[in-house]
């Protein structure tokens, strides 16, 4: 898994979300730049205020600009489906900020859910759909004749 984050490259390694040097992509100190979670990562998506990470086993939030000013809420007691992030236009679901222009949108094993600037989770299909457990997928976001469409295949 791979964003980027304030001018910094996100890379995942298993359970490690390893942070680049600032600008310097290809540059990662692989000694103190990094962060350890329980569960292999299974999702990073970026918004203005922080960093959505999906795990096997639960959803967080890392609130903060740099590796260094980081702090971490759980936001779900779930995972994510491994590689099933998109991001969609904020405006779609009544973000409108002048800056938030894309949210992160992800398939949890309980459902779609969306990540918001301000770090708050919303699952939008919990109690109106019943989706398969799956071990990986794919998601992409479109908008096509007036219409919007968030399009995951999970593997099971």
């Amino acid at each position: 898994v791979v964003d980027n984050f304030y001018g910094r490259m996100v890379y995942t390694n298993k359970s490690l979300l390893f942070f680049s040097d600032p600008f310097a992509y290809e540059k990662v100190d692989y000694t103190k730049n990094f962060i350890p979670f329980l569960t292999d990562i299974t999702m990073v998506g970026v918004v203005e205020s922080g960093i959505f990470i999906g795990t096997l086993d639960y959803t967080y939030f890392l609130t903060g600009k740099t590796p260094s000013t980081l702090s971490l809420t759980v936001v779900a007691n779930y995972g994510v489906v491994a590689n099933s992030r998109s991001y969609i236009d904020g405006k779609v679901v009544g973000e409108s900020s002048t800056t938030t222009k894309r949210l992160p949108a992800w398939i949890s094993k309980k459902g779609m859910c969306i990540g918001f600037p301000d770090g708050v989770m919303q699952n939008t299909t919990e109690n109106a759909v019943a989706l398969p457990e799956g071990t990986s997928g794919a998601s992409f976001f479109r908008q096509e004749n007036g219409q919007n469409h968030f399009i995951s295949v999970i593997r099971s």
